[in-house]
This record gives C-alpha cells, structure tokens and sequence, in this order.
C-alpha cells in the first residue's frame, strides 16, 4: 500500500491507540489465572512408545509436509503447545468461515481474528488464562510481573519468536517518540505516570516494572494493549527502522513506497493488510483490502 500518512494523522492515530482501556488502580496483585502456580510450567515430554508425531493437522497442511513445503508438525509447535478444551465436540477440518466487516477501516474484524495475548480472557469473558505464556509470577507489592513464553514458537515465515522481540516492541517501538509520541497511558506507572519497564531475562523470559504497585497490568495485558505486543515481529520490521536498516536503502525504500518520512514507512509495513508482515495468529491474511473479499487462511 502507499497511500501517504500524514504525521498530524499518525499522532492521532498513536493517541488514539495510548489511550487506555483500563483505569490504572494501586493495588495488589491481580488473583492469579485459573491453572497458574507460582513457577515455569514444565513442558509436556512423548511417552515411551508412542509413534514419533502425537499431533494431528488438517490435510492441506499435511499435504505441504508430504511434498517437503513444511517442516513436520512437531517441528512448528513449541515445546510446551497450548491445548484448547472441546466446548461440544471436536471439530471437524474444512470448511469456509464468513464473517462481515464494515470496511477497510473496521480493524476490529481483524482483531477478532487475531487475539493471541500473553494471557487472554476465556470465551465467556470471566477468566483469564494462559496463552503465548506459560505462566506468570507477580513480586510482592504487585509492580513486578515475569512471563515465562512458551519456548520454540515461531512467526508464520518460521523464524523464532521470543524475547527479543518485546524488547524490539518496547525500546524501538514504545520508547521511540517518531513511532510513539504519547506512551500508552495503561502501561504507565498508575502512581506517578512514569512509563514501565521492559526487561529481557533470557530468550523465553520477560519482566514488566512499575515504581509503584499496579494490579490491573494483567487485565490490561488481557486487553487490546497486550495484542499490540505481538505485532512486531523484529526480524522482519528491523529493515524500515533506522537504527538497524542502512541509511541509503531505507531512504531508497520510503521513496519507492511514495512516504516521506521512515515512521510512515514502518508503519506501514507493520499493518495487517502487509502480507509480508509475519504473525503468529491463527490466520493470516492472503487477499486484502482493495480486492474483495478478503481472506484469511491457517496459519501453518
């Protein structure tokens, strides 16, 4: 796409998104999620004798690892793969989802599709359980919070997905004023409004600071703000960010894509309607926005 963004019109659009959808609260921590202890989750190790796949995947896909396009199933799943529980029944594959959206503009049909948080709320809105993490631990007073990701995930193009890239999201992304003129409100200290901290323990490991006790984080982390985080994918969106792209050809690609400016570039590339853009939802856009209808297909 290449439709020029006006930086007055991206500020907007960044204020809109850095206004929270949570009322920050100093309190304790948040009652921990149904099915979390106070330590890393142990992943699920094969019995002895069982055949060398335990998963089954729908036939187009098992298709592609018969003609050697995919890696076999066990080798794209994380170590420790998140079970859904059967609602009715187990369902059967094939088959053509409809859905309507207003337009171009109704992200929330995207969002829908795409709601793959750290942890999430269960389908009744009750909840919140487990998700891309393991597990959580929360210190004391409720200011710290540690996520323990499920080890060996991938983004849809194959490449490793972890720590490394929430530190992308947050020193590149979040603390960079072009891309974010206004930090998000509800990742905010709730006490003192000073930006949180996001820190990398190890490649599967994260830590969220605060100054001050902030027992909402783990609604918020449910929310749409904990969505956000898992769309920058830093193997990929390094290329239109200048601290990591070489100055000539990220200049010679802002004027290709007709901008005038990287963070235009960047965030255009960063948008869903990018087939390019690797996710590690679901599905995953193949045909958008002028072309209709627009179709999302399973993420292998």
């Amino acid at each position: 796409m290449t439709a020029v963004l006006s930086r007055r019109a991206f500020f907007r659009a960044s204020a809109l998104v850095a206004a929270g959808t949570l009322a920050s609260a100093c309190a304790a921590p948040a009652a921990t999620p149904s099915g979390v202890s106070g330590s890393p989750a142990e992943p699920t190790v094969a019995a002895p004798g069982e055949p060398t796949s335990r998963f089954r995947e729908a036939p187009p896909l098992a298709e592609q690892v018969q003609a050697g396009a995919l890696p076999p199933v066990e080798d794209r799943l994380p170590a420790d793969p998140l079970v859904v529980p059967v609602t009715e029944e187990i369902g059967q594959y094939g088959g053509t989802w409809h859905r309507c959206a207003v337009g171009p503009s109704d992200c929330w049909t995207a969002g829908r599709l795409a709601y793959e948080n750290l942890i999430r709320y269960t389908k009744d809105g009750v909840e919140i359980v487990m998700n891309l993490a393991t597990n959580y631990v929360a210190n004391d007073d409720g200011s710290e919070y540690t996520f323990y990701l499920r080890e060996g995930m991938k983004w849809s193009d194959g490449e490793p997905f972890g720590a490394d890239d929430f530190l992308f999201y947050f020193q590149d992304g979040l603390s960079n004023t072009d891309l974010s003129p206004t930090f998000p409100s509800d990742l905010c200290d709730p006490v003192n409004g000073e930006p949180m901290v996001l820190e990398k323990v190890d490649d599967y490991t994260i830590k969220f600071r605060f100054q001050s006790p902030y027992g909402l984080f783990i609604k918020t982390l449910a929310s749409y703000t904990g969505t956000d985080m898992f769309r920058w994918p830093a193997h990929y969106l390094k290329q239109f960010h200048p601290t990591y792209a070489d100055a000539a050809e990220l200049d010679k690609a802002i004027q290709a894509a007709n901008f005038t400016n990287w963070w235009e570039l960047f965030a255009n590339r960063r948008d869903w309607q990018n087939l390019d853009c690797p996710t590690i939802c679901i599905w995953k856009p193949t045909r958008v926005p002028p072309d209709v209808p627009v179709v999302w297909e399973r993420n292998p």
